[in-house]
Formats: C-alpha cells, sequence, structure tokens
C-alpha cells in the first residue's frame, strides 16, 4: 500500500489491490464514466465498457484491480481485463499481433485490454498515475506490457497516458493503440 497526502493536507489517498467490498464502489464509478460517453460529455473523459459486478468480483479475484481511497471511499480504479473478451477487445488483440509482427510493438508478455477512471473531485491531482503505478508492479510477473486503446475523441485521456508514459503504436480507426511497459 502506498499512501500520499495532498498539498491541503485534508485528503489522504491510499492505493492498494481491490478488495470485493470495493466492487459496488468500482461499478458506481465505471457507470458514472460510461454515462459521460453515452452523453457525449467528453471533456473530462469517459469510458466504453460498463461492467457489472460479477465482472469486477471476478476481476479483483483475479488481482487486476487496484483502487485510490479517501478514507473508505474509492476516488479511483485502474484495471486489466484478461477474463472478458469484448468486440473492441478482439480488435486490439489482432492489431497489437500484427503490430508485434511488425516489429513496431515490443513482444512480449501482455494484456491488451485496461481501464481507469478517477472522479471528477479527484482528478488532476496525480491519482491516475499513482494507480497506474501500483497496477504496474501488481501485474509485473505476469505481463510484460499492458496495452490498451484510446478514443480518438477522448482528448483528456489521451494527454493523461502521454503523461503517465505510454506510448502510442498505431492509428487503429476510432482509436490510438497504446502500450506502457509494467517494469518501469
Amino acid at each position: 500500500m502506498v499512501s500520499i497526502t495532498f498539498d491541503n493536507d485534508s485528503d489522504v489517498i491510499q492505493y492498494n489491490t481491490a478488495q470485493i467490498s470495493d466492487s459496488d464502489q468500482i461499478v458506481s464509478l465505471n457507470l458514472l464514466w460510461v454515462n459521460a460517453f453515452e452523453k457525449g460529455n467528453f471533456q473530462k473523459g469517459f469510458v466504453r465498457y460498463a461492467f457489472s459486478r460479477d465482472e469486477i468480483i471476478s476481476l479483483i479475484k483475479a488481482n487486476e484491480v487496484v483502487v485510490a481511497r479517501n478514507d473508505f471511499t474509492v476516488v479511483g480504479y485502474y484495471l486489466i481485463n484478461s477474463l472478458f473478451e469484448k468486440e473492441i477487445g478482439r480488435i486490439r488483440r489482432k492489431t497489437a499481433e500484427l503490430q508485434i509482427a511488425a516489429g513496431t510493438l515490443p513482444g512480449a508478455r501482455y494484456v491488451y485490454q485496461c481501464q481507469a477512471a478517477v472522479h471528477p473531485d479527484y482528478q488532476n491531482k496525480g491519482i491516475g498515475k499513482m494507480l497506474l503505478s501500483t497496477l504496474k508492479r501488481q501485474v509485473q510477473s505476469q505481463f510484460d506490457i499492458i496495452i490498451s486503446g484510446i478514443n480518438k475523441d477522448n482528448e483528456y485521456a489521451k494527454s493523461a497516458h502521454l503523461k503517465s508514459g505510454w506510448v502510442i503504436v498505431c492509428d487503429n480507426g476510432g482509436e490510438y493503440l497504446v502500450y506502457t511497459k509494467t517494469g518501469q
């Protein structure tokens, strides 16, 4: 577990592995950002895939979710998803395989689906970056790189990913295929 205190000394954020007891809060935060996507409210970011509570619990049991907490409230999460392949995941996997074959993406143990969300009241405080760092440490024994996609309409996510060390591999239609190394 890692803890940091914000400049105003009122918020202590703890970063650690998600627990099953966090699942309802993770689903609520996930739905907040899915709703932003559905309403076309892209200013602060969005996510496209709504996870069910059962899927979140399965990912937690697989040790694929980390959370940021302020006291007992989950204010952010970062997850990888090696369990549930949706259509966008199949497209990313095929693109990743082509990019590895072409030499533009490192050939390594990889996972190609991930998602991050931080509550709007806690954005721009480094929480997403710390969540990513926590997730990388947690999964580096399983995966060398994490591959994801950033929707071209999500400038907020693109900026946040690039600041956190993600590398754009290619333009994949409506999204950029990106990756980051776990051992960093």
